[in-house]
């Protein structure tokens, strides 16, 4: 989205890319990681453990997008400390509803614990 509001508008600058870092155990870096209790930061490790779900089920051949999305719904339901925001699966240039994972795919998703909300995604 950021690329392209940045052609679309002529800014004259260049949008690099990076990898997620990401800590120990596969949870994305991020300052509200500090926000969250010992338990809840035991719990936010299934939110790595999801992408890996939806990940898993591609290799296995899965393509259908809610049978993916639901791979990792059931993972997030699983955590009782866990409430799921949202599982989408997008096309990474405009974040529009993937109808099939044939293309590059976006896994994304935001999952509250407490009052504390994390967000993470992985290119399929």
């Amino acid at each position: 989205i950021i690329r392209r509001m940045v052609i679309d508008l002529d800014m004259g600058i260049e949008i690099v890319g990076m990898a997620t870092v990401r800590e120990l155990g596969g949870l994305a870096m991020s300052s509200r990681n500090g926000r969250l209790s010992d338990d809840q930061r035991k719990a936010a490790a299934i939110v790595p453990v999801a992408l890996d779900a939806i990940e898993a089920a591609v290799a296995d051949g899965v393509e259908d997008v809610e049978t993916l999305r639901q791979a990792a719904v059931s993972v997030v339901a699983d955590e009782p400390l866990a409430r799921l925001e949202y599982c989408e699966l997008v096309e990474p240039e405009t974040l529009v509803a993937a109808t099939n994972i044939r293309n590059r795919t976006l896994a994304t998703l935001a999952v509250w614990f407490g009052d504390v909300r994390l967000i993470d995604n992985r290119l399929l």
